[in-house]
């Protein structure tokens, strides 16, 4: 945990996204904001729907949906944060991916911060 925040509990990580863009902030400061740390990569940008969040055991927020899920927002930006390697139960060391997905209103406000931790083996 002390060498990659990626590392860190997911609540911990949504909270550390939370303080560099705070629930309310304009879309446009939150990419301004992520384009211009080194913690983000592979950064996508929405402006035609949210995203459908993370549920347990689905694995991570879809892309596209799926005919019932709730959908986050009207808009959305996910970057990546980057990946590390864990030992995790069975799996010696799994890697992680980790992302985090911004959810934004009608008005472009910031509404929803989830963070999106997939392992593969």
């Amino acid at each position: 945990m002390l060498t990659s925040p990626m590392r860190r509990p997911q609540g911990m990580l949504r909270n550390h996204i939370l303080r560099i863009t705070p629930l309310g902030t304009v879309m446009e400061d939150v990419l301004e904001i992520i384009e211009h740390r080194n913690d983000f990569g592979a950064i996508r940008v929405n402006l035609e729907r949210g995203f459908t969040p993370t549920t347990p055991g689905a694995g991570w927020p879809m892309l596209d949906g799926q005919p019932n899920a709730p959908i986050i927002g009207e808009m959305f930006i996910s970057a990546g944060m980057g990946s590390y390697r864990a030992w995790y139960k069975w799996f010696p060391f799994m890697e992680w991916s980790v992302d985090v997905f911004w959810g934004f209103d009608t008005d472009g406000k910031l509404i929803e911060v989830q963070i999106r931790m997939i392992g593969m083996s």
